[in-house]
């Protein structure tokens, strides 16, 4: 049977309720006894026609919303809208990463690929499709450069691909230059390519179409617009296979949850939908292996060792004579001893590219490069030469745009965030995690409270007081409220937040303080009827005991709507959300704070003394507990957190104050990549290498060393 639609249900019962009404009223009219039946029918009609307007207020505001939705035939065009705003958004983002990267200028390295012989890849026969009609095919030969990924990817009937290589070899590279040629050549219509971190999933606790969705709805919130692309236009897109996830770093799931990850994309697939993944070679055949199926359709190149000629093109690119001549004797030696140190070590993306940086000044002299007789202590030099290179005094000054950060401490800094990283198993870090990197226990917790009550009370209330018992006053407070107030703080999850006021809070707190008072029921009947036994006696009672609940829930709702009410949590996964999300957090704590002291002035001002001294003890006692709520509520608590973090990171000589900005800094430079509002190294060994640096640090710095070094990756 077919429902009735909203358009037409609304109208139905509003029509249906006004035919009710009026033979209601002739009801009345006709059967009333009184001496004035017209009187009283208008009296009716006023009651009726209030009813009525409310029932028109609800049809009208139902009908505006549902002329703004779009009809059927309108859909795909919105749902083309959206492709082509996503398609814009991406190639800028990536555009500008793909600088950042060194991807841009000069020519990225033509690094090669071909089909891997790894028995990790589904058939010929399945990644063609049955519109092959050629043979039937035993072997799928694919091969090409990372400018040619795309052409390949376009050719393939299901669009479905796996690149695997070597650590360092430029998978995350190769996925940035895929994303770019794809839009370069993008035809109205054709799927969008969108680049993600698989490190920021968690298969266990979400599936990929819901982590997708999360993902991109939150990099590219203008999706959201309902108005201009519909209702569920990201989940919309990738339903119909609008969008193209590039999915980077299979490796850097949970391992744990790495089978689970694979079945959970054999499922996104099931439902002929592009997609392209990257892997560690060894890591992917192990994980294939383990699960026993590969992804459905899927072809799988694998990178192949950057070639001697291109590593001796690449290095002097865009450097002019001066730059080919310092660097003629590692171009010359590599194409004269291929399986030396530096032939080897300069087999990989990751280390021609750190080279570079690395002797990129004309002071420098690369052919100290060729006294190194081992790979690994070649990679090491280029490794720990990297982030010196960038920092240097001299490009410092120059840098337009960016601050000055001495070299030293620039080093110290990013030491010990790698280190941070490595002891919690991370490779993201974002501005709500960094309370992560200090001390921030119980004890800390409850020394926070009582400094924080202490400090509350003595200068708001009794700063002005000489009286014996002022300073005993304070002290009690703070011991009696401070660690409860701290250990308040530290039950928050410590995820930023953003205003939005749910007056639902006020009523779930009004039913649980009316519960709790109905409780006391039995006692105050008891007691009100023991003195006064009449029926005057049991109408006080009554009434005192809705007096009662009434108060109790007022009060509950009250506190809970001003601790849980006003703010919600923030969507963390916007690609500008480092600074977004810190604003918008900081600003629901003052908001909490300041409606806070507003309420608790007008709850206790009912019951105020008067006069102008009293009058400011009532103000000073509402800042104390309307602040008290603010930072007990959980509102704010990430900027909190933050504030504390940032605060000891910069006493102890182990971060900047200002860390955003240099965070900031260093992705502008190259050291740090960003995924959503994350900021990453720029590879694993990278971070690893910084980890296992001692700190050179000011006297009051501890040393950062490496407990749980990465794989490199």
């Amino acid at each position: 049977m077919r429902k009735f639609g909203g358009r037409r249900f609304l109208p139905a019962v509003a029509g249906g309720t006004t035919i009710l009404i009026f033979a209601a009223f002739a009801w009345t009219y006709f059967t009333d006894d009184s001496q004035d039946p017209w009187q009283a029918a208008d009296q009716r009609a006023s009651v009726g026609a209030l009813v009525l307007t409310g029932i028109g207020l609800l049809v009208t505001v139902f009908t505006v919303r549902q002329s703004r939705r779009p009809a059927a035939s309108e859909h795909r065009r919105l749902l083309d809208d959206a492709a082509a705003e996503l398609a814009e958004l991406v190639s800028r983002q990536w555009s500008h990463e793909a600088r950042v990267r060194g991807l841009a200028q000069p020519a990225p390295l033509r690094v090669r690929w071909a089909s891997t012989g790894r028995e990790v890849a589904a058939s010929a026969a399945d990644v063609l499709g049955p519109g092959w009609t050629a043979g039937r095919p035993t072997r799928l030969k694919l091969h090409g450069d990372v400018t040619q990924v795309a052409a390949t990817l376009r050719r393939l009937p299901a669009r479905r691909l796996v690149v695997i290589g070597a650590p360092g070899s430029g998978k995350t590279s190769l996925a940035v230059l895929l994303v770019r040629e794809l839009l370069a050549v993008r035809e109205p219509g054709e799927p969008v390519p969108v680049l993600l971190s698989l490190s920021m999933w968690r298969p266990e606790e979400q599936g990929l179409d819901e982590w997708l969705v999360e993902q991109i709805g939150g990099a590219y919130p203008l999706l959201g617009s309902e108005e201009h692309f519909g209702a569920d236009a990201v989940r919309r897109l990738l339903g119909s296979g609008r969008i193209i996830p590039v999915l980077d770093g299979l490796d850097e799931v949970a391992r744990d949850q790495v089978p689970l990850a694979v079945t959970r994309l054999n499922n996104y697939l099931s439902e002929d939908r592009p997609m392209v993944v990257t892997c560690r070679a060894a890591e992917y055949q192990e994980l294939i292996g383990q699960v026993g199926a590969v992804l459905a359709r899927a072809a799988v190149v694998e990178l192949e060792p950057v070639s001697h000629a291109e590593a001796a093109a690449y290095l002097p690119a865009g450097q002019g004579e001066p730059g080919r001549r310092r660097w003629d004797p590692v171009t010359r030696h590599l194409a004269e001893f291929p399986d030396s140190a530096v032939a080897r070590a300069f087999s990989t993306p990751l280390m021609v590219h750190l080279a570079r940086v690395v002797y990129r000044e004309p002071d420098t002299s690369p052919s100290d490069l060729l006294a190194f007789t081992d790979r690994e202590t070649l990679e090491a030099h280029l490794l720990q030469g990297y982030v010196p290179a960038l920092y240097a005094d001299h490009r410092t000054e120059g840098a337009a745009g960016q601050r000055r950060y001495p070299q030293v401490k620039a080093e110290r800094w990013l030491a010990f965030l790698a280190a941070h990283l490595n002891r919690t198993r991370a490779r993201e870090l974002t501005w709500w995690h960094l309370v992560d990197a200090v001390p921030f226990g119980l004890g800390r917790q409850a020394l926070a409270g009582v400094l924080l009550v202490g400090l509350l009370v003595q200068v708001l209330i009794l700063r002005d007081n000489t009286e014996g018992w002022a300073l005993p006053m304070t002290l009690g407070l703070s011991l009696v409220l401070g660690p409860l107030i701290g250990a308040l703080m530290g039950l928050a999850d410590g995820k930023p937040s953003r205003i939005r006021l749910r007056p639902r809070m006020f009523l779930n707190g009004f039913a649980v303080g009316s519960g709790f008072a109905l409780c006391a029921t039995p006692l105050i009947l008891a007691v009100l009827l023991l003195y006064t036994p009449t029926v005057d006696g049991l109408i006080s009672a009554v009434g005192a005991v809705a007096a009662l609940c009434l108060a109790g829930g007022v009060l509950t709702g009250i506190i809970a709507f001003l601790v849980d009410g006003i703010g919600t949590p923030a969507d963390v996964n916007r690609p500008a959300g480092s600074r977004t999300s810190l604003r918008q957090d900081r600003t629901v704590f003052l908001t909490t704070m300041a409606a806070s002291i507003a309420v608790i002035e007008l709850l206790v001002g009912q019951a105020a003394f008067t006069g102008a001294v009293r009058w400011m003890l009532l103000t000073q006692v509402s800042v104390v507990l309307g602040t008290v709520i603010a930072f007990t509520s959980g509102a704010g608590s990430a900027w909190l957190r933050f504030g504390y973090a940032r605060a000891w990171l910069a006493v102890r000589g182990l971060a900047p104050w200002r860390v955003l900005d240099f965070l900031d800094d260093a992705h502008d430079r190259g050291i740090l990549r960003r995924v959503g509002p994350a900021y990453q190294f720029r590879h694993a060994r990278l971070q690893a290498c910084l980890a296992s640096r001692p700190a050179v640090a000011d006297p009051v710095a501890v040393t950062v060393t490496a407990e749980q070094p990465l794989a490199a990756g």
